[in-house]
């Protein structure tokens, strides 16, 4: 057998039987079981203890080593039962042996030449089992591949008490590169993260100047670069905790991966949002002179995503809330639920009086039902601001482009933002009249609009999607009966992270753990399970290094209250273990920082210079660099300011002292 031919790194066998060897169809060997049987025999393979063995388990017959067939076979048995290293390396990833844990934070290049190793050490027992002394073998592979024979028996020694399956993380290179970190005197290093871990975000030019005039101060030495302090408190310190410290909760807060709040399941009419949006430009006010913005109440079905009535008024109060509700138990019917904000207006007791969990005014047990309540509408407050929880503040995103920037009313708009006012700011308003047309033609073609991506519309319009869930109910929504009527009209593979969170994004699915966050928008490699995606993907460097494994984020029902909970309790600990972080970090408090700072400042040589004194400019004297005063001057100076309610004895330390003489 040539040393030419063993790639045995992706071999998982040595050793074939017959038939096996007639299926990869080499020219060199007979083509029917017959003729190869008679070879066997000319060759006299079963007489080599060394090239043929009995086979274990209840089929028995005979297998036979690589080394006894010609190179071509051999190529053709690798070729055909080769596994990649990188497979190998998953399966060994599942192993509890710490070997494949080391091999695993390897990069590419270092489990190539893992592999290389491998070949070769293989290359060796290939011809050692056949019959060639192992001095010879070693002397014939190292020659071919062009190292030193004390380097293969160096590898070799690697080998040694482990398992042939394990060989492969035995070779690991044993250089773990840079580690050594450049000394910090412990203090110093105490005071750049108090100084660093503060919601002032300080920048760190800043940081390491009031460093080195502490140190110097203090004696702390030694003291590295300040590119070395930022490097080390990037490393040691998490992203999410550095976050925290100096952006705040609501920073941090983006770094935990948002709820998916699945509405599929539901059907037209089952429940609805409701919220109100102020409009960017101007409309003309009741007077015919004065500029105001209107507000608009609408109301979203949570299914289709059709905006099923709305109302337009100056204010956002409890009886246009109450209207708007009436449209839609009017011409749609009675929905089972309904998700509304906070608010005053949609809190009002008119509105949700009786129910159980309204966390505005004081609940009375003998306060009236209120209309959603007395139609047996189960209500649910949700969190301003909260687009996850109320839909509808998606279509008011698009509203502010569609209507707010309407043709017809250009000249009106206010702009989004203070900062953003147009150049044309105030010089135009809408008739009332004419906003509610447009508003209206607007709302109905978003709701006609085709081509939407929501899972349940599957391009289908709005509008389209909700009377086809209608259509298919065996019994369509309530209708409120004329005398509930009148209740709302009384009085009464590779990829890059997630650049906010880390998350990975994969067909569909979503996965996460804490340690992305710290690889925000890289490049990463996840492998999967094709055929059951809710299992947890591991995730790979742009190195090949493992990083985690990240487990599967569920899709729950959008009304679950139960999940949402735990959702919330597990940001709640999220956030909690960063300030955990900070804690455990920040070894000196900022006051000490700042006492140490100040007791570093240089004190003056000098003596401070004498205060000035202040000279009132008498005018009409001709010299205006003396200041001069009189009793006129007084007298009339005083006169005028008791015109601003001040007297004169007020400004006696601001004149300048008589002359005696």
């Amino acid at each position: 057998m040539s040393i030419d031919e063993p790639d045995m790194i992706t071999a998982t066998r040595e050793w074939f039987t017959a038939q096996e060897v007639l299926a990869v169809g080499s020219p060199l060997l007979p083509t029917s079981e017959a003729q190869l049987s008679r070879y066997i025999r000319s060759k006299g393979l079963r007489n080599n203890q060394s090239l043929a063995r009995r086979r274990d388990g209840q089929r028995g017959g005979w297998e036979y080593h690589l080394s006894a067939w010609p190179s071509d076979v051999v190529n053709r048995l690798l070729a055909k039962e080769a596994i990649r290293v990188d497979a190998l390396a998953e399966q060994a990833a599942r192993s509890t042996n710490p070997m494949w844990h080391r091999y695993e934070q390897l990069t590419d290049r270092q489990k190539a030449e893992c592999a290389r190793r491998l070949k070769i050490i293989n290359a060796v027992h290939a011809l050692w089992r056949g019959g060639v002394d192992k001095p010879s073998a070693v002397a014939m592979v190292t020659l071919k591949h062009k190292i030193s024979a004390s380097t293969y028996w160096s590898w070799e020694r690697l080998t040694h008490r482990v398992e042939e399956k394990d060989w492969l993380a035995a070779l690991a290179p044993n250089h773990a590169g840079r580690t050594k970190t450049a000394d910090c005197h412990p203090d110093a290093w105490a005071f750049f993260k108090a100084d660093a871990l503060r919601l002032e975000k300080p920048n760190f030019s800043s940081i390491y100047r009031r460093l080195e005039a502490v140190a110097a101060d203090e004696g702390w030495q030694p003291i590295p670069s300040q590119k070395t302090l930022v490097r080390r408190f990037n490393k040691e310190i998490p992203v999410a905790a550095r976050t925290l410290a100096r952006e705040g909760r609501e920073a941090v807060k983006k770094l935990y991966p948002h709820q998916t709040r699945d509405r599929s399941y539901m059907h037209a009419m089952y429940a609805l949002n409701s919220d109100g949006h102020k409009f960017d430009f101007f409309v003309e006010g009741p007077d015919g002179k004065t500029h105001r913005r209107v507000i608009m109440v609408a109301i979203q079905d949570l299914f289709s995503g059709m905006i099923l009535a709305h109302r337009i008024g100056w204010t956002e109060h409890k009886h246009l809330v109450r209207l708007t509700i009436g449209d839609v138990l009017k011409n749609h019917g009675i929905p089972e639920k309904m998700f509304l904000d906070n608010g005053k207006a949609f809190a009002s007791k008119d509105i949700t009086g009786g129910a159980k969990s309204r966390h505005r005014f004081k609940i009375k047990d003998e306060e009236p039902d209120g209309l959603l309540t007395a139609m047996g509408v189960e209500v649910t407050f949700v969190n301003p601001y909260s687009g996850q929880s109320k839909p509808i503040e998606r279509a008011f995103r698009d509203m502010c482009g569609d209507i707010a920037k309407h043709p017809q009313f250009a000249g009106a708009w206010t702009g989004n933002t203070i900062d953003n006012k147009p150049e044309n700011y105030g010089r135009r308003s809408i008739p009332l009249a004419t906003v509610e047309a447009i508003i209206g033609e607007e709302i109905d073609r978003h709701n006609r609009r085709a081509g939407r991506r929501m899972k349940q519309c599957q391009g289908r319009s709005f509008h389209d999607t909700h009377m086809a869930s209608l259509q298919s109910l065996a019994l369509p929504p309530k209708r409120p009966a004329p005398v509930q009527q009148r209740l709302w009209l009384l009085a009464a593979e590779h990829m890059k992270a997630n650049r906010d969170n880390g998350e990975i994004r994969l067909l569909g699915n979503r996965y996460w753990t804490d340690i992305l966050a710290d690889y925000r928008g890289q490049p990463v490699t996840v492998r999967f399970d094709p055929q059951d995606l809710t299992l947890p993907v591991h995730v790979y460097d742009r190195d090949g290094r493992w990083l985690c494994e990240a487990p599967h984020l569920e899709v729950v029902r959008f009304e679950d209250a139960e999940q949402a909970r735990e959702h919330a309790r597990k940001r709640r600990d999220y956030v909690k273990a960063q300030k955990r972080v900070i804690d455990y970090e920040n070894t000196m408090s900022i006051e000490e920082v700042g006492a140490l700072y100040r007791n570093s400042a240089p004190t003056p040589d000098d003596p401070p210079a004498e205060p000035q004194k202040v000279h009132r400019l008498a005018t009409g004297t001709g010299r205006a660099d003396v200041a001069v005063w009189d009793e006129r001057a007084e007298t009339a100076f005083a006169k005028s300011l008791a015109k601003f309610g001040s007297t004169s004895a007020e400004l006696i330390p601001l004149m300048p002292p008589k002359d005696d003489d």
